[in-house]
């Protein structure tokens, strides 16, 4: 079954490509015609300010949202006002008007902690991302806006896994490799 938007894909914990491993996305669009998410725990050493030098110093977190569209920004939010922002979960959008958000910034009227910043995205073509799910390459979460904005981003993944309980507790504390089990 394919996920809905705001919904989490959890990479199946010995799925063998470099890029993917055990990577946590955020599905923003799931369509007909293929899917897009952005990759949560990639952080980047960027910050929004070595794009827009128009803006005050802000500390919002960075990160590879994935390996298509690198010249795109994208990003989540816990801001409900903002124009044409997409109500992706409980309390957590994505998207909207980016000079409303840099006005937001500019005004010291948004937090860090409210928005984080992806550059690129994942995107499967038509019936990619069905294939895969067969292939059981991923696990389908519902996710909190406290764990999608937890400060531990390295333990994403892991702490995404295990909150499906059951065989997910183990796949979840699984060695990356079985070799160094």
């Amino acid at each position: 079954m394919l996920p809905t938007p705001g919904q989490l894909l959890l990479a199946e914990p010995f799925m063998d490509d470099v890029y993917f491993n055990r990577t946590t996305i955020l599905c923003c669009d799931i369509a007909a015609t293929g899917a897009m998410g952005l990759v949560l725990n990639q952080p980047l050493k960027a910050s929004i300010n070595d794009l827009f030098d128009d803006l005050p110093p802000f500390n919002a977190r960075f990160f590879e949202g994935g390996p298509v569209e690198q010249n795109s920004l994208f990003f989540i939010h816990k801001i409900p006002f903002i124009s044409n922002s997409v109500n992706l979960c409980e309390g957590v959008y994505e998207g909207g008007d980016f000079e409303e958000i840099k006005k937001l910034i500019a005004n010291r009227k948004i937090l860090s902690n409210q928005i984080l910043f992806y550059v690129g995205c994942a995107v499967w073509d038509t019936g990619q991302l069905q294939e895969e799910m067969n292939d059981n390459s991923w696990v389908v979460a519902n996710p909190t806006k406290e764990l999608l904005f937890h400060p531990e981003v390295g333990t994403l993944w892991r702490r995404s896994m295990a909150s499906l309980g059951g065989k997910y507790i183990a796949l979840a504390n699984a060695p990356v490799s079985p070799r160094f089990n």
